[in-house]
């Protein structure tokens, strides 16, 4: 059974590895550069696309252009997981005809799928663990630099291998239900999409975040300030506006008088306006880098896992249901 496994998916796992190792060097790369980078005086300037002048050993000039293509890569992953192996699994197997001899034979169907999703996953762990061990020292470094490391968090700690698990999963039960290869990749591409968008949208509510009257001000009095400047590094979850009384605005166009299609420029000064000759003051609620991003990324995960083990539960009772 072993040996069918390894016969059926060894160049998935050769792809695999090779993505893992390009992906891995890449960012081990740019965390060099940005080691280099932030041991110059003025090494703002050498982010630059257009010059580096601290003299980064490592192809200075690119290594931010693949630092953002595998940082748009990487999250595309637990997609290709889900919809290539998870989605073919079982229906592979109806279309073959194939589980007809393996599920005759003393391996009954449930042991069956266990033995090939203890392997797939398994493989698909360590592989994404080996990465997220790899980006999140990336991260532990560009966190020095990032004016908003929160665009990093589903691609370091713990939360991309987590959706790794629940993408191969939703895979595979959706091939329980349809039997069918090709619908079955489609209606998983889109399941993970939303799940992938949902995530993206809705991990910074998971927490209750803090909140604080006149925001901006106090960051410009460097009271909230973070480690970049008057760039505190919060993630901002939501903003409102608030009358001297501490009255809640529900909506400034109204308060401000101001059209619906006014531009953005008058836009933005005709607010800054209001807001000075009504006093009002911006009501800001938001997540703390320093002390949110990783509780966040320990209760996203619990999420996942806990939608992962969810979904395999479905999975084997559609499994046994189509065995009665």
């Amino acid at each position: 059974m072993i040996w069918l496994i390894w016969r059926q998916y060894r160049v998935a796992m050769g792809m695999g590895m090779v993505v893992l190792v390009a992906l891995s060097l890449v960012f081990v790369m740019d965390a060099h550069a940005l080691n280099a980078a932030l041991q110059q005086h003025h090494f703002t300037q050498c982010f630059s696309p257009d010059a580096l002048p601290c003299g980064i050993m490592i192809v200075p000039n690119t290594t931010w252009q693949w630092r953002t293509i595998a940082g748009m890569v990487l999250p595309l992953l637990p997609l290709v997981v889900g919809v290539f192996l998870g989605a073919p699994l079982l229906p592979r197997e109806y279309d073959q005809h194939t589980h007809l001899f393996a599920w005759t034979q003393s391996m009954s169907p449930t042991r069956w799928l266990s033995v090939k999703l203890v392997m797939i996953g398994g493989a698909t762990l360590i592989g994404f663990g080996l990465l997220s061990c790899v980006t999140t020292w990336w991260g532990f470094v560009q966190d020095n630099i990032a004016f908003s490391p929160w665009d990093t968090f589903t691609i370091r700690g713990s939360v991309p291998v987590a959706t790794a698990l629940l993408g191969l999963m939703v895979g595979v039960m959706i091939g329980t239900f349809i039997r069918r290869t090709l619908p079955s990749m489609a209606l998983t591409l889109v399941l993970l999409l939303v799940i992938q968008a949902g995530i993206s949208i809705g991990y910074p509510y998971l927490l209750p975040p803090s909140s604080q009257l006149d925001y901006y001000h106090q960051i410009q009095q460097q009271h909230l300030v973070g480690k970049f400047g008057d760039n505190s590094q919060d993630l901002i979850v939501s903003q409102q506006y608030a009358e001297p009384d501490g009255k809640i605005i529900d909506d400034m166009n109204a308060y401000c008088g101001i059209a619906p299609n006014t531009g953005a420029g008058e836009y933005d000064q005709k607010v800054k306006q209001c807001v000075n000759e009504h006093q009002v003051k911006p009501l800001v609620a938001y997540q703390r880098f320093d002390e949110r991003f990783w509780p966040l990324q320990l209760v996203t995960t619990a999420l996942l896992l806990g939608l992962t083990v969810l979904v395999t539960a479905m999975t084997y009772w559609q499994l046994r249901r189509r065995m009665l």
